[in-house]
């Protein structure tokens, strides 16, 4: 069984600060031009060369689109609308329980093999397109994930970090399946923590031929349930020891499972496996939501945009280097 790492502890517990926009400081007495063997025609030409260098130097060398704002990629427009849509849905609107989570994993054929696709890039398989997914990484990847977010921890604890601190969490859990979809999670004591339903919304998957893992963003519904009857059949349990790093309005979750399969007979051997999900705090979903009310449509990108990022983070970080 692996053992789940936990970070070093901190020199110090300052509270967490944010970072701060930094400003671009411009010096203009680098744009003077020695005019002293009084040149008429460069007297001419100084103040449009001056004009020039200053604004280069403001624009960051080039700007990003001669129609001034660069355009939205697909990517980022897929997911955003998809997100959007579905949170502002009506049937969808009032409910408090939405989860947004992404998993790494692979996206599979019918030979249960890493299907492979004619593209060169990042791609959003269409829903219609037979292929399914597979939540799980390997032991050493896993254990690579385990190392760097015990230093993203470490490293924003630090006294002199200016920007946003990484905190952790662990948890281990006994999760039981019913029949009829009820789980039932239990604590290491064995008392019932929550009973709920929970329920796929709709989901994007994404295959990445540059990394060596994809990923699913899926919206579910996480409802709370009555008590199964406990005459019902037990079809599985997941024995889980997760660690959870919250940074900023996201959760990255790294979870070493054990699971068993039941049937009427006996009981199936157990099966050991690992999962990595980054998904969206209760203030993060909250954060949507209100850029949704205020019709911000831009800030509703930035924080989509911001969550790939931190997805794509994580599958370069599990790529290994390729054979040269």
């Amino acid at each position: 069984i692996l053992l789940l790492m936990e970070p070093a502890a901190p020199d110090n517990h300052e509270s967490p600060t944010t970072t701060t926009e930094a400003s671009v400081q411009i010096d203009n007495n680098n744009n003077n031009i020695n005019n002293s063997n009084g040149n008429n025609k460069r007297k001419e030409l100084e103040p449009n060369l001056q004009s020039h260098q200053k604004r280069s130097k403001q624009l960051m060398i080039c700007e990003p689109s001669m129609f001034g704002d660069p355009p939205i990629d697909d990517i980022s427009r897929l997911t955003c609308n998809f997100l959007w849509k579905t949170i502002s849905a009506p049937q969808l609107k009032n409910l408090t329980s939405i989860e947004i989570e992404a998993k790494i994993g692979l996206m599979k054929d019918n030979s249960n093999s890493r299907m492979s696709l004619p593209v060169r890039n990042e791609v959003i398989l269409s829903p219609h397109f037979i292929h399914k997914f597979e939540s799980r990484v390997t032991r050493p990847v896993f254990e690579k994930f385990n190392k760097k977010l015990n230093e993203r921890v470490t490293k924003t604890n630090e006294r002199e970090y200016q920007g946003h601190r990484v905190s952790y969490q662990r948890k281990k859990e006994t999760d039981k399946f019913y029949q009829g979809g009820t789980r039932v999670s239990v604590g290491e004591d064995g008392r019932i923590i929550r009973i709920m339903e929970k329920k796929n919304i709709e989901a994007l998957d994404f295959y990445s031929p540059n990394h060596d893992f994809d990923f699913r963003i899926s919206m579910n519904n996480e409802a709370s349930a009555s008590k199964p009857d406990l005459k019902l059949p037990l079809l599985h349990t997941r024995q889980k020891d997760r660690l959870s790093y919250t940074f900023e309005f996201w959760s990255f979750d790294i979870t070493t499972v054990i699971m068993v399969k039941h049937n009427t007979s006996n009981e199936s051997p157990s099966e050991e496996y690992f999962e990595v999900e980054v998904e969206f705090t209760p203030e993060g979903v909250a954060a949507l939501k209100s850029k949704i009310n205020e019709g911000d449509s831009r800030g509703f990108l930035m924080f989509t945009q911001a969550y790939i990022n931190n997805i794509r983070n994580l599958l370069s970080l599990a790529t290994l280097p390729k054979k040269q």
